[in-house]
């Protein structure tokens, strides 16, 4: 007999070594791999000894009823703790684990104490074979998405982490209340049902999440193409002007060659020297101006430079971009101009004399890239230190700055001091 409860309580601790593998290998963490395997043993150890001495002292069924406490939430904190993403997503994933893998406990459990009571034999056998199964499920279907998912979606989540919650509640209740659901067979449809359930809804929210996603990478694609539209008509524009103006500094080239050998013929030097530099000059305006070394950001740059010249707004500018980048430069550019949009809206209402936009960019020791521009009125940010949006339609280009920072590890600071509005970001 202390046998079986020997291979019943193994079967509780491989459950929660399963699930914490699983759970780990959906979970970005902030820590290293090295630093996190190191506090996940540890925190493992406490719950495997933990759920051992409940299931010692207590019994299958009450260890079972007591597993909130003696598993889930330990488990919970910990990965909220060690989360990339310390909010609702944390918790999101865990209990879409837990309900996936809850089930394997039901169904073993279910089949054990009716085919193999006492012997508690499909409940360590199924659980040996079934776990590492819905392992090699989750690393190789949902692992990828579910990354993807979670890196690029930023708002929604507290009603999905509450949905996954709901539903291990549900299983948890189902199972152990009032009394064990094998004490209830009458119920075991209702239980088997909800299990399909399970599963069905929760690859339904999955596939709207990504699609979710998908549709605003879509939207990201669309902006980024107008972005590319208009800057490539300011460069055709641009083209076009330098090759008239060129076009008249050929026509007069045959002059001014004859203009400076009369000079010359006459010991004219220092007009011709002067002769010489203003016709130089004059051949510079004929070249268009580049921004920055990286072609996608230098015809943004041109855009909506070109954009806010045209509104008689002065810009400012000192662009150290290397040509090449770590990240996507179709990304990145959409963080700038984002940035610009917003500058170029808050500074169109001021007068004349202070409409000015002030654009810095360096490139060591990282790519840091800031925005100020004056402002009238008052700038309230929210609990996340972002700005909030003063008018309807707008706040748009701040959740697409948040997400790509979300995304790709950036640090982005906004600050509103003495009249000027500033974003800083810091790109690793």
């Amino acid at each position: 007999m202390k046998w079986f409860r020997l291979l019943n309580a193994l079967s509780a601790v491989w459950a929660i070594v399963w699930v914490n593998v699983i759970v780990l290998s959906l979970t970005e963490t902030r820590y290293s791999r090295r630093k996190t395997l190191t506090i996940g043993s540890v925190v493992l150890l406490f719950v495997m000894l933990l759920t051992l001495l409940t299931y010692g002292a207590y019994g299958s069924q009450i260890g079972g009823q007591l597993s909130p406490l003696s598993r889930t939430l330990p488990l919970l904190v910990f990965y909220f703790f060690i989360s990339k993403y310390r909010d609702a997503r944390a918790i999101f994933t865990y209990f879409f684990v837990e309900c996936i893998t809850h089930e394997i406990i039901a169904l073993t459990y279910v089949l054990n104490t009716y085919l193999t009571p006492e012997t508690y034999y499909i409940n360590f056998f199924g659980r040996l074979v079934l776990y590492p199964l819905v392992f090699w499920l989750f690393w190789r279907k949902v692992r990828e998405p579910l990354q993807y998912v979670l890196r690029g979606t930023v708002r929604g989540w507290g009603a999905f982490a509450a949905l996954t919650a709901m539903y291990y509640v549900t299983q948890y209740l189902m199972l152990h209340y009032p009394t064990s659901i094998t004490d209830r067979p009458a119920e075991l449809p209702e239980l088997f049902l909800f299990m399909l359930l399970t599963p069905l809804t929760f690859w339904r929210l999955f596939d709207a999440l990504l699609h979710q996603q998908e549709l605003h990478e879509s939207r990201e694609r669309e902006q980024f193409l107008d972005i590319q539209t208009a800057a490539l008509e300011r460069r055709i524009e641009q083209t076009e002007l330098a090759d008239k103006r060129l076009a008249v500094q050929r026509h007069d080239q045959r002059h001014r060659i004859q203009t400076l050998r009369t000079m010359l013929e006459r010991g004219e030097t220092d007009e011709a020297l002067a002769y010489v530099d203003a016709s130089a000059e004059a051949l510079a305006e004929t070249k268009p101006r580049r921004w920055c070394d990286n072609t996608v950001l230098d015809a943004m740059f041109a855009a909506y430079f070109g954009m806010a010249e045209a509104e008689g707004i002065r810009i400012e500018a000192s662009l150290d971009v290397p040509e090449k980048l770590d990240v996507s430069a179709a990304e990145l550019s959409t963080v700038f101009a984002n940035a610009l949009e917003n500058a170029i809206h808050a500074v169109r209402p001021l007068p004349e004399g202070r409409r000015v936009i002030h654009c810095e960019c360096i490139r060591r020791p990282q790519l840091m890239f800031s925005v100020s521009n004056p402002y009238e009125g008052e700038v309230r940010f929210d609990d996340k230190g972002l700005p909030v949006a003063s008018e309807k339609g707008h706040g748009f280009g701040t959740a697409s700055i948040a997400a790509y920072c979300e995304k790709h590890g950036a640090f982005c600071d906004y600050a509103a001091e003495n009249g000027w509005f500033t974003l800083r970001m810091v790109q690793p």
